[in-house]
């Protein structure tokens, strides 16, 4: 499909100031290889053991299922003890696969002030140099099993998104691109009202219902432990986690 010709660019020790030139100020995705490999979080947030023992105790809020048109969805409050046996760990234990999970198989905390909550947790890491460029308004930490998704949407702010643990699959569509992405297609629906969030499911679109999809122009990215991808403001965003 032509949207999924493009592949982002991705670059290993670029200077802050070739940042801010070549990216910040054009709003130009890219994905800054390694740029948090010195993380301790890469170490200790591999760790399952270290999870259960260290923040088990802590009750959170976590989403259950696959935001996905047909899937089953819903959030439960529960300990990350139990988020770790009863999700975690099983979906470690699967490893990687071509194949999507079960869905009762999936779980994410994600719509949460995690590093607030627990704000030990910000001993193992430290925002990326290239936060200079402007200020850190809110420092976010997310953990799931494979196969959580992230539908198709924008921020109306800039981001840095740093991967720690495993890997993640993202289409990123520039704003003019949305034309193609029927953002007025549920136009009664809260989020959709917003005009942030797509209907569409990049990875798998129902062409019958969006026949003008195929025309726009996405960028795909892989994203590993150490890497980080600017995405800029307005910019749309599809996420699974692999």
């Amino acid at each position: 499909m032509e949207g999924m010709a493009m592949i982002c660019r991705d670059v290993t020790g670029m200077s802050v100031a070739a940042f801010k030139k070549e990216h910040y100020l054009k709003a130009e995705p890219v994905v800054l290889v390694g740029s948090c490999a010195h993380w301790k979080a890469l170490e200790a947030w591999n760790r399952i053991g270290w999870i259960e023992s260290e923040l088990g105790h802590r009750t959170v809020p976590v989403e259950l299922g696959r935001h996905l048109e047909g899937e089953p969805w819903s959030e439960d409050l529960m300990t990350i003890q139990d988020f770790v046996r009863n999700w975690l760990l099983p979906s470690a234990r699967r490893g990687h696969s071509t194949e999507w999970p079960d869905v009762e198989h999936v779980a994410y905390i994600a719509q949460h002030s995690l590093v607030d909550q627990i704000p030990e947790l910000r001993q193992f890491f430290k925002p990326p140099a290239y936060v200079n460029v402007s200020r850190v308004a809110r420092v976010n930490c997310w953990l799931g099993t494979a196969g959580t998704v992230t539908p198709l949407h924008f921020d109306s702010y800039d981001n840095l998104l740093a991967q720690a643990v495993g890997w993640k699959y993202l289409i990123l569509f520039d704003p003019s691109e949305s034309e193609y992405l029927y953002t007025s297609s549920h136009p009664t629906e809260s989020t959709a009202a917003q005009g942030n969030l797509s209907p569409v499911q990049p990875e798998t679109p129902d062409l019958q219902k969006y026949p003008l999809f195929p025309q726009g122009r996405g960028r795909q990215v892989i994203l590993g432990p150490g890497d980080v991808l600017f995405i800029p403001k307005g910019h749309w965003l599809s996420l699974i986690h692999i």
